[in-house]
This record gives C-alpha cells, sequence and structure tokens, in this order.
C-alpha cells in the first residue's frame, strides 16, 4: 500500500569560536518533504527483502537499546552519563510523552538494527506536530530500508494517533543521510532557525 504525508526536516549548521563569533552559535535549515510510497531503501531504492520488521521496544532491549543510541550519541560529538540512559528508558518504557520503535532482526529478535524516538506536541494550529528526536541505523545495516521504515513507522503511529498534521526532524549539515535519504524525498525551501541554549539554575 502506498503511504503519502507532508513532512518538515529542520538542518542543524554549527558554528565554532572565531574572532567574529565568540559563541558557539548554530543555524537551522527547513526542509520540507514528501514521503511517498511503501517500503523504501535508505538509498531511494525499493527494499526488495527486508532483514528486519519494525516493532515496538521490549524490556529485554536496553542493552542493544543503549548501545545504538550511545551510537546516536556519539555520531553528534556527546558524551553523556550513565543515568541519561537510565532516564530516557525509563521515559520510553512508560510510553507516555517519549515513544519509541525499533528495527528488529526477523532472524534473531534479540538483535536490533535501529532506532527511532518521537515526541508528540501541541502548537499554535489546530493539530498537534510530531518531533522525531532521534533516528539511527547501526552503520552495518545502511543502505537497506532501516531508516526508511523507521520514519514511515512514526509516520504510520501519526496517522493511526490521528489529530497530527505533520512529522519534523533536525539533521546535521555533515549526516551522509542528507544526500543518500533526506535530499533524495525532500527540497530545501531556505528557511533558517536559530537556537539559544538555556542554562539551568545552579543549586543553592
Amino acid at each position: 500500500s502506498k503511504l503519502t504525508v507532508s513532512c518538515r526536516i529542520l538542518c542543524v549548521f554549527i558554528f565554532p569560536k572565531t574572532a567574529e563569533r565568540p559563541q558557539w552559535s548554530s543555524e537551522w535549515l527547513l526542509i520540507e518533504i514528501a514521503v511517498v510510497g511503501g517500503a523504501m531503501g535508505d538509498s531511494g531504492q525499493a527494499n526488495q527483502q527486508p532483514h528486519f520488521r519494525i516493532d515496538t521496544l521490549r524490556e529485554t532491549d536496553r542493552e542493544q537499546w543503549e548501545t545504538l543510541y550511545r551510537g546516536y550519541m556519539e555520531f553528534y560529538g556527546r558524551d553523556e552519563p550513565a543515568s541519561l540512559y537510565d532516564e530516557a528508558w525509563e521515559r520510553l518504557c512508560l510510553n507516555r510523552d517519549v515513544h519509541g520503535r525499533v528495527a528488529r532482526d526477523v532472524t534473531d529478535e534479540t538483535h536490533l538494527f535501529g532506532l527511532v524516538h518521537f515526541i508528540r506536541h501541541p502548537t499554535m494550529a489546530t493539530r498537534d506536530v510530531c518531533y522525531m528526536q532521534d533516528l539511527f541505523t547501526d552503520p552495518k545495516a545502511r543502505g537497506g530500508g532501516v531508516g526508511t521504515q523507521l520514519i514511515q513507522a512514526v509516520v504510520r503511529w501519526c496517522k493511526e494517533t490521528g489529530g497530527i498534521s505533520k512529522v519534523y526532524w533536525n539533521t546535521h549539515e555533515t549526516n551522509p543521510a542528507r544526500k543518500k535519504l533526506y535530499d533524495v524525498v525532500g527540497t530545501h525551501r531556505g528557511f533558517v532557525k536559530y537556537e539559544i541554549s538555556i542554562q539551568a539554575k545552579s543549586e543553592p
């Protein structure tokens, strides 16, 4: 069956400190895409023989999930404490504000090829939107449609849940998926978004 949905991608550009720019800054490019079709590979080609299926998280996935999530963090140069993974896992298991899906190996259900985390939230519009916060595929499984089918799983969830108008997410300009997947199905419209970090108050 065919699946049609309008989505948006936000691409982040990170700029280091320079004499002209005394602080780190970032710019977010908004890309609007239309995802059309069924099972499609990360390269935009049809995935004829998928070796995985999209599934919800299980309690037994904890170790495999953290390995993938750490890979995601490493890609963006982040070194997070163990407590972050503990808290993230608890929130995913509650399945209330934060939701997750994984690409599960059909030949070994204890093995995961990829993950996606997503959050529904309101806007000033009449319908909510869905922020796809984390999307990661095991490097050994890339090019086989894992990323695309994880995105489509989020879109299906939104359609089945109802009241959600679009899915959007962020990616760095150096992410290879921009050329292999996002630029294939998306169009950069020229929008730019700026970010200001809010520092937490120190404990008295």
